[in-house]
């Protein structure tokens, strides 16, 4: 596995990263392996993608154009638009690597499909104690992106009841969605992971949850 990161705000220096990468995949050649790279297109921050969207894209767009015809079709490659002012989008980034590095992750991911499709769920996501996606599912581009954007919130506000021992279980409704919110409590000093259900009707059954927490609880800790 490579994680390459490209500047895309440093303009003077892009082509010289496109070269060290070319020197790299040349490496990978001579070595006779073929990871799969990812590739961080970075410093993608909120204001410079509203201020001139136009041509943060065109850069976008012609960076992984060159970065395609470098490394060729024999590695897997895939982008990433990271910017530390959006964590979301690094947390999501390094979440999809470590998803595709453990084999039971085909597992978890058709498990969270079966309960979400059980459920009439639009979206359903998984996530440890450092915000790292575990597992997730979404009925399409849009829920992903709602849920996404509400992750952030429900783990911000799970923090403010840091130290308190009572059920961390909320219910919210907002923009037309109606929000699960639980911890999945793991073995005792294991830091628990973070359950988040997306649905349109709010008729979440208790029972059904627990039985998929601990299956999901068997599954990380066999």
């Amino acid at each position: 596995m490579c994680i390459y990161v490209i500047d895309v705000q440093d303009e003077s220096r892009i082509e010289e990263s496109l070269s060290y990468l070319k020197d790299v995949v040349d490496e990978f050649r001579k070595l006779e392996i073929n990871p799969p790279i990812y590739i961080f297109l970075h410093k993608l921050d909120p204001t410079l993608k509203k201020k001139k969207p136009i041509e943060t894209e065109k850069r976008n767009l012609d960076i992984r154009n060159k970065a395609l015809e470098i490394i060729g079709d024999i590695h897997v490659v895939e982008f990433f638009k990271t910017s530390i002012y959006d964590l979301w989008t690094v947390m999501t980034a390094f979440s999809k690597i470590l998803l595709a590095i453990y084999p039971q992750s085909e597992l978890i991911d058709k498990t969270i499909k079966e309960f979400a499709e059980m459920n009439n769920a639009k979206a359903i996501i998984v996530l440890d104690s450092n915000s790292l996606i575990i597992g997730q599912h979404f009925d399409n581009d849009e829920a992903m992106t709602i849920l996404e954007h509400a992750t952030p919130y429900f783990l911000t506000l799970n923090d403010s009841f840091s130290g308190v021992d009572e059920s961390k279980k909320m219910i919210v409704e907002r923009g037309g969605m109606v929000y699960f919110f639980d911890e999945i409590k793991l073995e005792k000093g294991i830091k628990p992971l973070f359950l988040l259900i997306m649905k349109e009707e709010n008729n979440f059954d208790d029972q059904k949850i627990r039985t998929f927490m601990n299956i999901f609880r068997d599954l990380i800790i066999p």
